[in-house]
């Protein structure tokens, strides 16, 4: 099997298609091919530290695919079985520590093993496979391998590895997206929108030529929503700060209805259709008045103005008959 073959295996593993899970070696070969990629990762990391070496396009890709080898280890020993099922997929070697276990989501169990957890719903349909135990515990495999074919696309000055190297990558940013998928199929949508980050910026680096397009939507679609919480949060922020503005102006135009209400009581016998008309001027300023008063009520830090704003919104309140402030309107 090639380089590439394995690597395009890998990114499928995790998939949420349990078909693309292959057959793998025993247990007695599963550990000694352990050893020896955790041998391979220690020489090629060793060899990309000496100067001459790290100039060689050869050594970094070397680094890339024993990382990548230590990324599927895990995964190498699922043979699945037909339909998609958790009830034929064999785990060689391995006999799982708890059966049809709990998840955070309704509906979906899992069976725990222990370098990795199999997913499946009610009907026993394979939904996703998760390693819990990698194979290198200081390193991070999958970034590791991204960086090192980073490299050796830099080393390459005469361009012979630029369609291999962007194929790697381009497998690396699909199991990125394939990780954000998992998580947020658990809910673990922070973690989700990691790795969609991720797969993002993956399929973006050169040489590769696949922009993975979900990905990329996804994150384009949550920045946009970030930019938008952090306006309205300035927003806000601006609002507070102008607090005691907001709540003078509520002030000035409680007055200016209290004055309009002056004139009216002032008019003298006779005039009911000039007074109807600052009958309707006051409730019209009054309610001009509350949403002012509401908006630093809602705002203001300080409770001195706070405490005035409620008290004119408790007359305005009285006066429209309703118990709540919110009855006011906006």
């Amino acid at each position: 099997m090639t380089r590439s073959a394995s690597s395009s295996r890998a990114s499928k593993i995790l998939s949420l298609l349990a078909a693309a899970l292959v057959l793998a070696p025993s247990l007695a070969g599963q550990s000694k091919d352990a050893d020896k990629i955790r041998a391979s990762v220690a020489r090629a990391s060793k060899a990309v530290r000496n100067p001459g070496k790290a100039a060689k396009t050869a050594s970094w890709l070397s680094l890339a695919e024993a990382y990548e080898d230590a990324y599927s280890f895990p995964l190498s020993n699922l043979v699945p079985g037909e339909g998609n099922s958790v009830r034929t997929l064999s785990v060689r070697g391995q006999r799982p520590r708890e059966i049809m276990a709990a998840t955070p989501v309704s509906g979906i169990y899992k069976n725990v093993y222990s370098d990795k957890d199999v997913y499946f719903d009610a009907d026993g349909k394979l939904l996703a496979i998760r390693v819990t135990r990698p194979l290198l515990d200081t390193v991070d495999a999958l970034a590791g391998a991204l960086e090192a074919y980073k490299r050796a696309y830099a080393c390459d000055q005469k361009g012979s590895y630029t369609d291999r190297i962007a194929d790697h990558i381009s497998h690396i940013a699909t199991e990125y997206r394939t990780l954000a998928e998992v998580a947020g199929m658990l809910g673990e949508s922070g973690q989700s929108m990691q790795y969609y980050r991720l797969s993002a910026a993956a399929s973006m680096m050169p040489p590769c030529q696949q922009p993975d397009i979900p990905s990329l939507r996804i994150v384009a679609a949550e920045d946009e929503r970030l930019m938008l919480e952090r306006a309205e949060r300035e927003r806000i922020a601006r609002l507070k700060a102008s607090a005691l503005d907001i709540y003078e102006r509520g002030a000035e135009e409680y007055r200016a209805a209290m004055a309009v209400l002056d004139r009216a009581a002032a008019l003298p016998a006779g005039e009911d259709k000039v007074f109807q008309q600052l009958q309707t001027a006051f409730k019209e300023q009054l309610l001009k008045a509350s949403v002012s008063l509401k908006q630093s009520y809602m705002l203001t830090d300080d409770a001195a103005v706070r405490e005035k704003a409620g008290s004119l919104l408790r007359g305005i309140a009285l006066f429209f008959g309703v118990e709540s402030l919110d009855d006011l309107g906006d």
